[in-house]
């Protein structure tokens, strides 16, 4: 695996390169019938497998299966199994030879990886379990992955199994013919003393000390070069040198594509390629070391150390196709070569930059070889136009008969960055940048550290599995971006090179073109003009990251619905309101019929909204996703065709897909659901923001009954100003005995809001209070926002009940009479949600409202303000904790907040520091205290009817509804849990408990409980 002498030889015994991969099984025949997301282009690998077997009581997937003699040589797998956050996954078994008995079973994620990744910039890792682990470059982290490259080999049979259901799995092997004597792999191999010796051989091969020929100087422009003409007889170059000025390459990177690395052997012209595709190097010269080729940016200097034998003859030339001469130098060693009829020629051939939509999808061809060889490498180039994912494609590798006959390729893998040995998962940065001997992440994007828009450069090296042809060779690669820049102006840019050894008298479809390498390589400026002008000349629009509906193939639908694409016109749709120009028409007839979605490789959890197409005839239809009932009663139907956003909330992947069911309900004379796109994306960083006063708490000279020129913000933000009579009065408030500030008549606390409320979106907060009404009857005003008269809000009580007013509207909030309770403390809330306000009285909501104004900078406690800044009405009594917050406080603040003084383990997650049976995190989930034993969740229950099962009712905290993925999961026998509901976007009244309702046979007997699966943490 470390002599790269040995592939220059056809093998013999001779092979085939076979690969075991967990592509989606619907990809049946190049030229089945259906083209996309459904069938030859499929998403949602990592489900693919042979069979499962019971051993010892177990379950095991089979994932990889031969008879016969042979070896496994590459075995690539993620570093997280199913969900982004499971780094353990399965265990790998490996049967040899008919053995009962895995001669390997050990820890996948672990075998392959080392859990060598850094935790800094790729999270946690578990605990090591294997009892055995191979060295890198044996075992490489790359990035988000882990590869094995290690020969297994077998005399008779091999059975590669998972202890768990396949997610990502590749295994590549060799495949010999009958009778060929192999000896069969043990698990001592891996103490072998050899390891270090091909180790040091494989990640610092040593330089060539064969004589060496050299040209340096100018080259001249317009097809001038540097050539060399190598020794008569039979030799082979052990290595090839090609020397840049590093600064000229800063200057003008036009000059990787321009200077064109020539190779011809015993007449043949077999290498072809601008210096930079050949080096991993498109717009700049990137450091990258493999086995093969080396490059380093600081002093321009690339090496090769492919074989490149020939019989007779051989000249390397670097030609210059640009208009702009280069200096360059140019070194290669020979040594003599044994020429027999395994020799081959090296090649080295190239595809030009090609422009490549969105959809519809296609297979992208590096080359077409036909003649006797074996493919050793590639290097792929993208030019992403975007800040997202570019490369869902499958490669497809067809060998001998495998492409005009049986139409199906030998190698088909699971996506662009799994056959370059690193995983998805996330948007690559530049951290995910790695070099191993066989495989190479070589650029990220060439705009900015943590964006893979620009050149995206990966590159492979092809030894153990190495692929050897007899007649024919097909490489191509699935032109299919990520599910979040499908549309036709979301465009691409593809080049590649590709290496590979052939017997003499080979063909190929990829001849030079010196016209094309005199063009600096495709910008990104160029690229982003072509896709406006697409974009832009249709009309359409289309939502940003969107998965169209159009594009994506239902996954399930009942019986004869047959969803169809529609196309409006621009009479039927002259504001460009459906997405991409075409939406999907789910044609249902009666109420029950469903059409269901699989959105796939979706690994972390998402936010997700789903666009309706209205029409005039639309129906009602219920939302579910992932099995759980999310939106029922939405009104499809519209006067003209329209758009209507759906917010499904925060949902987490399951098997790595999203799936959404959308259900005819009744509702409407006609049926028909349009579906426009569906948009995931990644939950944004709550922040939170918040300003309290604890009145008087801070003031060193107060004490009861003594009057007072202002208070203090507990954390010593702006000061209140006093105006009137304020006295600071010893009271017992809510959160225990503190000092209060007294109002009576006039008397108020006021400042400038903009100061006071920094960073305090009013369309999305709370503002709360404790209140204690000591006197009075009419128009009392604790706390207002804005003048009166000048657009304000405020709340007061009046006929015994409390009410929430905005100038010039009125009440618009009205609690129960009896509400306001004299000479007792009180805590009121204002919160302005999702358009709408609410005003709950000691945690109980009094209603709510559309209405919230503008108000003006002014904050007031006690009396509001009128037009000309003076006070307006009166308030009697003691006011104090007065709290105002914007955002979702998160677990971090509430414990903060709630447990102040708490040591570092009594405020972790599963900590229960008040010792009520409810953990940290699931106090905080419900909304109750951790700091007190007596605050403790309770489920209600409730049956409707006798015919009607148990509801059970959970009381959610309104700031952890969002902010916490949980389920609610219901069981007849308290063995078997089936989920009830998962956290949707939430829009119900403050206070209102999430429901689960137990399914029909439960009726004598249901349980339910609430499960936070990421803190492993459930409450019955």
């Amino acid at each position: 695996m470390a002599d790269l002498g040995a592939v220059a030889r056809f093998p013999s015994p001779q092979y085939e390169a076979k690969q075991a991969s967990t592509y989606n099984r619907l990809s049946t025949a190049r030229d089945q019938a259906d083209q996309g997301t459904g069938g030859w282009f499929a998403d949602s690998d990592g489900l693919g497998y042979i069979r499962t077997e019971q051993r010892n009581g177990q379950t095991e997937w089979v994932i990889m299966e031969h008879n016969g003699p042979g070896a496994l040589t590459r075995i690539w797998t993620p570093f997280f199994y199913k969900d982004f956050g499971n780094r353990t996954g399965p265990s790998v078994r490996i049967y040899l030879d008919g053995a009962t008995t895995p001669v390997i079973d050990q820890n996948l994620i672990e075998l392959l990886s080392n859990l060598n990744w850094s935790a800094a910039e790729y999270g946690s890792k578990p605990s090591p379990q294997n009892s055995v682990s191979l060295p890198a470059p044996f075992s490489n982290f790359t990035a988000r992955a882990g590869v094995l490259h290690f020969p297994i080999p077998f005399a008779q049979s091999c059975k590669v199994t998972l202890s768990g259901s396949p997610f990502y799995d590749i295994v590549s092997y060799r495949a010999y013919p009958p009778g060929t004597a192999v000896e069969t792999f043990t698990a001592a191999r891996f103490q072998s003393p050899l390891l270090a010796t091909v180790g040091a051989a494989l990640t610092n091969p040593p330089p060539s000390a064969d004589p060496q020929l050299q040209q340096s100087g100018v080259v001249p422009p317009n097809q001038g070069e540097l050539a060399l003409d190598l020794p008569a007889g039979a030799r082979a170059v052990t290595e090839l040198e090609i020397d840049l000025d590093e600064a000229a390459i800063a200057a003008n990177p036009a000059l990787l594509r321009n200077l064109v690395l020539s190779a011809t052997f015993d007449g043949t012209e077999t290498v072809w390629c601008p210096a930079g595709d050949f080096f991993n190097s498109a717009d700049r010269a990137n450091n990258v070391a493999t086995l093969a080729r080396t490059s380093t940016a600081a002093d321009g200097r690339f090496v090769c150390r492919w074989r490149m034998p020939y019989q007779n003859s051989g000249r390397v030339r670097l030609l210059n196709c640009g208009t702009a001469s280069a200096t360059a130098v140019l070194k290669v060693r020979t040594a003599s070569w044994q020429w027999d009829a395994r020799s081959m020629h090296f090649h080295a051939r190239w595809r030009p930059d090609f422009i490549s939509p969105g959809t519809p999808f296609h297979d992208w061809n590096f080359v077409d070889v036909a003649g006797k060889g074996v493919l050793v490498g590639d290097v792929w180039t993208v030019l992403n136009l975007t800040n997202g994912w570019w490369g869902e494609g499958d490669e497809k590798i067809y060998v001998d008969d495998e492409y005009a006959v049986g139409k199906f390729p030998g190698n088909f893998g699971t996506g662009t960055e799994d056959y370059y040995g690193w995983a998805g998962g996330v948007v690559p940065t530049r951290t995910d940048e790695f070099a191993t001997p066989f495989e190479a992440n070589a650029q990220v994007g060439s705009t900015a550290a943590n964006s893979p828009k620009g050149f995206n450069i990966c590159t492979r090296t092809r030894m153990l599995d190495a692929m050897p042809f007899n007649s024919r060779l097909v490489f191509d690669m699935e032109a299919s971006p990520g599910t979040d820049q499908r549309n036709a102006w979301d465009l691409l840019m593809y080049s590649a090179a590709t290496f590979y050894y052939a017997i003499p008298g080979s063909t190929h479809n990829r001849p030079a073109l010196p016209a094309r390498a005199a063009q600096a390589v495709t910008s990104l400026e160029s690229l982003q003009a072509e896709s406006d002008r697409i974009r832009t000349g249709g009309g359409s629009v289309n939502l940003p990251n969107a998965v169209e509906a159009e594009a994506a193939t239902p996954s399930a639908a009942s019986p004869g619905i047959v969803p169809s694409v529609v196309t409006p016109t621009l009479s039927e749709d002259p504001d460009h309101l459906v997405s991409a120009g075409s939406y999907r028409v789910l044609p249902f007839t009666a109420a029950g019929q469903f059409v269901e979605f699989r959105l796939t490789e979706q690994f972390n959890p998402r936010m997700l909204k789903l666009y309706l197409t209205t029409l005039p005839e639309g129906g009602t239809v219920e939302v579910w996703v992932n099995g759980a009932k999310v939106l029922a009663g939405v009104d499809a139907g519209s006067a003209t065709l329209g758009r209507k956003e759906l917010k499904l909330g925060y949902v987490k992947p399951v098997d790595a897909a999203i799936t959404v069911r959308l259900v005819a309900a009744a509702g409407h004379p006609g049926m028909p659901v349009g579906v426009d796109a569906f948009v995931p994306s990644d939950p944004k960083p709550v922040t939170f923001s918040e300003k309290r006063w604890r009145l008087g708490e801070d003031d060193p000279g107060a004490a009861a009954d003594t009057p007072a020129g202002g208070t203090r913000e507990q954390a010593g933000a702006p000061a209140l100003a006093a105006s009137g009579t304020v006295t600071y009065r010893s009271d017992s408030a809510a959160a225990g005995d503190t000092l209060s500030v007294g109002f009576g008549g006039a008397g108020h606390l006021t400042g400038q809001g903009a100061e006071l409320l920094a960073g305090i979106d009013l369309a999305d907060f709370e503002m709360g209070f404790d209140v204690k009404p000591t006197g009075g009857s009419s128009f009392h005003i604790p706390v207002a926002l804005g003048r009166y008269g000048s657009g304000s809000c405020f709340i007061y009580h009046a006929g015994g009940s409390w009410r929430f007013h905005i100038n010039g509207t009125g009440d618009v909030i009205t609690g129960p009479a009896g509400s306001v309770k004299l000479n007792q403390w009180q805590n009121l809330r204002l919160i302005r949600r999702a358009g709408l306000s609410r005003l709950s009285l000691d945690g109980v909501e009094l209603g709510s409202s559309a209405a919230f104004p503008s108000p003006s900078a002014d904050l007031t406690f006690g009396a509001a303000k009128n037009g000309s800044g003076g006070p307006d009405g009166r308030f009697i009594g003691l006011l104090d904790n007065v709290v105002f917050s914007s955002g979702s406080p998160g677990f971090a603040t509430f414990v903060r907040n709630r447990l102040p003084q708490a040591s570092t383990a009594n405020a972790q997650p599963a900590a229960d520091p008040d010792g009520d049976g409810a953990p940290n995190v699931l106090e905080y989930v419900l909304g109750t205290d951790p700091a007190s034993g007596a605050s403790v969740p309770v489920t209600r229950i409730s049956v409707d009817a006798a015919s009607v099962p148990a509801v059970f009712r959970f009381p959610l905290g309104a700031d952890a509804r969002s902010a916490v993925y949980w389920e609610i999961e219901i069981s007849g026998d308290l063995a078997n849990w089936e989920v009830a509901a998962r956290q949707p976007a939430y829009a119900g009244p403050i206070g209102e408990p999430v429901t689960a309702v137990a399914e029909p046979g439960m009726e004598q007997r249901g349980f339910a409980r609430l499960v936070l699966p990421e803190n492993g943490i459930a409450a019955q």
